[in-house]
């Protein structure tokens, strides 16, 4: 776990130079714009897309964490569809397998403070393929497989977070704007 964490934090300070997407994060509900938890930064880095969670206000422990299809955070998260799969291989093998889901993410984790910090990555994706789609957090954890439960467990969308596209137009219950969430970073 130490090594895995010095390498997150060294593929951050060799990133810095570099331009990152930082999403909003808000609570998924009927009115989500109105409770704000933080940021989700993405990254591209040599071995994939580095995440990097700001988040604060979440239920502690383990969050099944997932890229899914549509750009919008609307009905409560469900209009953001079903896990990006552009592959249509219908299949939760988590993130390191070739075989699943491109959506699937490490699994998220929340301290018993309620903040999510721990960096993340996904080496199967990028910031161009992550773009245009929603960034959506799972109540329950994540056991990267259909058995028992389909697409890892539970399903219940806690927070979410669009990531913006210059070629998306979003919907008017999206928390963010296209192009909005691009920044050079230093």
């Amino acid at each position: 776990m130490r090594k895995c964490t010095l390498l997150l934090i060294g593929l951050m300070a060799t990133m810095s130079c570099f331009a990152a997407i930082v999403v909003p994060i808000t609570r998924a509900g009927k009115t989500p714009e109105l409770e704000q938890l933080g940021t989700i930064t993405l990254q591209d880095s040599l071995y994939g897309l580095l995440i990097i969670p700001n988040l604060k206000g979440l239920p502690p422990g383990i969050h099944g964490f997932h890229l899914y299809s549509n750009p919008s955070c609307g009905d409560a998260g469900h209009a953001a569809g079903g896990i990006f799969d552009p592959k249509n291989t219908s299949k939760h093998l988590g993130p390191y397998n070739p075989n699943g889901m491109l959506g699937s993410l490490p699994a998220l984790f929340v301290d018993k403070k309620g903040n999510a910090q721990l960096p993340l990555l996904a080496p199967r994706l990028n910031e161009e393929t992550a773009s245009g789609h929603t960034l959506i957090i799972l109540a329950s954890g994540d056991n990267y497989s259909d058995t028992p439960v389909k697409s890892g467990g539970d399903s219940t969308r806690i927070a979410c977070g669009v990531v913006a596209s210059k070629n998306v137009t979003p919907d008017p219950q999206l928390n963010s704007t296209p192009n909005s969430n691009k920044q050079e970073t230093k």
